[in-house]
């Protein structure tokens, strides 16, 4: 079979025919570029793009000069690109992260400048929690296209999770000039601003929150919204709780301010919250339902309190919350008074963020310390990590009653306690909001209320915070509690809670 026959076999659509001719000139003569070529093009236009390349990257070495070779090669390598993007999407839609990253690198091996798999591989990296590979790829995208609003997006996310928050701020911009309506980029821009402490700013600019996909802050019911500039003398003012507990139980404290302008002031919470918040003062009602309050006149959602109160100061007088004198009592006696009592909460559920999570084993050098007894503060699947401590260290549990899910005891456990250790949870808020002394445990790039260096937060001044040193290193953390902890066995007695508190915090 000659190469002029494969060619009219081909010319005439008899594809078989000319597949098997082209097959055998190829066998005889694994060099012959013409033919490789032209089988190479048989294979693409058939639809067969993973063998086409093949042949035609061969018949490229064998005649470097064959542009048509070239072409077809780099066309099938688009389509090889653009199948493994495809795939890469999917594979992320699903959750297979680590298949999703190998699809989207596939398709860069065929298409280095293909923006979407830049993009693909950095989400994918970014779910992995590689935020340096992610911030490359998305780097890349911006690029390729500076224009590109998505890339520019997720290049800050990957910046602010680096803890460069700067240049994440300066992305986030980029990304608003170009689109002043990206309700994300607002968003993260908020969390940047506060994380830096440009209060000002950042609350404002929070508020774009109530735009997003999963709007946050957002009141249905009737009421108009107080910005802080309306007067409340005499008014009914509904505080709303959105997000988390340990938000409501941050910013509570911006009821105190209302109650202050002459309000009659309602918190909707929900109820685990309810006997706690109502130690804020005997006239503030708690509530999980409008039911019965007749007319209300206005309603603000906690993170907008902030904002109403931009002219004033952080409110940082704490406590403002108190536990009960009766439930205190009843907890010392189950707790008693020895030793040095140290409460721990170590875990935030997986669904929420299991990177604030520090493990609980990690404290045997603090447990082993004479005189000191570790109590758990910890509820929910975190309590697993109990059954894995090592030799030495026990945790004492304080019985199936604490789990009842209401913070206001957990509130009268701490004020039998000398010390509370937390990762950043609600339980590390509800300390900093009794006044207690806490020490607080943070992943590398901490939240925005924890500021982003330094031992202290202007949020809670009996709170100290540890910080980690890289992302996921938390023994450092565990070897500076060390050290603080025998600066305070040294310190002085600590047989009371009155003792505890007398101790400096720093």
């Amino acid at each position: 079979m000659t190469l002029q026959q494969a060619i009219a076999l081909h010319q005439h659509g008899k594809v078989a025919e000319a597949e098997a001719a082209y097959e055998q000139i190829i066998a005889a003569q694994p060099a012959n570029a013409a033919a490789l070529s032209l089988f190479g093009l048989l294979l693409l236009n058939t639809g067969r793009i993973d063998r086409a390349a093949d042949v035609l990257a061969r018949a490229v070495a064998a005649n470097p000069a064959d542009a048509a070779a070239q072409a077809n090669l780099a066309a099938a390598s688009k389509s090889l690109a653009a199948a493994s993007l495809n795939s890469s999407a999917e594979l992320y839609r699903l959750g297979r992260f680590d298949e999703a990253l190998t699809a989207s690198r596939a398709a860069l091996a065929r298409d280095p400048d293909l923006i979407g798999a830049h993009a693909n591989a950095g989400l994918a990296l970014y779910q992995l929690r590689r935020y340096w590979e992610a911030f490359a790829a998305f780097d890349r995208a911006v690029t390729l296209a500076p224009t590109d609003v998505d890339a520019l997006h997720y290049r800050g996310v990957c910046l602010f999770a680096l803890g460069r928050t700067e240049e994440a701020l300066v992305s986030f911009e980029r990304e608003l000039a170009l689109n002043p309506n990206r309700v994300m980029a607002h968003f993260d821009r908020a969390l940047c601003l506060l994380v830096i402490g440009r209060w000002a700013e950042g609350w404002a600019e929070y508020e774009w929150r109530k735009k997003r996909d999963d709007p946050l802050g957002i009141w249905t019911g009737d009421g108009t919204t107080w910005t802080g500039r309306e007067d409340l003398n005499g008014k009914i003012l509904l505080i709303y709780a959105e997000q988390g507990f340990c938000d409501t139980l941050q910013l509570c404290r911006y009821a105190l301010r209302a109650e202050a302008k002459g309000a009659r002031v309602v918190i909707l919470a929900p109820p685990p919250l309810h006997r706690l918040l109502r130690t804020l003062s005997p006239m503030i009602a708690v509530t999980n339902s409008t039911a019965g309050l007749g007319a209300i006149d206005y309603v603000c959602a906690t993170f907008s309190l902030p904002l109403a109160f931009i002219d004033q100061p952080i409110p940082d007088a704490v406590p403002y919350l108190h536990a009960t004198p009766e439930a205190i009592a009843d907890w010392r006696a189950r707790i008693g008074t020895e030793g040095f009592k140290i409460g721990v909460c170590w875990g935030v559920a997986k669904a929420k963020d299991s990177t604030r999570t520090f493990p609980l084993a990690g404290l045997v050098r603090l447990a082993r310390l004479p005189s000191v007894r570790l109590i758990s503060l910890q509820k929910g699947e975190e309590l697993e990590q109990l059954a894995t401590l090592p030799a030495g260290m026990t945790v004492e549990l304080l019985g199936d009653d604490y789990d009842r899910g209401d913070f206001l005891d957990t509130a009268a456990v701490m004020a039998n306690l000398d010390v509370v250790i937390s990762c950043d949870t609600s339980v590390a808020n509800l300390a900093g909001a009794l006044g207690y002394r806490t020490w607080v445990a943070v992943k590398h790039v901490a939240e925005w209320r924890w500021r982003p260096s330094g031992p202290t937060t202007p949020w809670y001044p009996t709170a100290r915070v540890f910080r980690q040193k890289a992302q996921d290193a938390w023994d450092g953390v565990f070897i500076e509690m060390e050290q603080a902890l025998h600066e305070l066995l040294g310190a002085e007695p600590r047989s009371t809670q009155d003792a505890a508190r007398s101790l400096p915090i720093a």
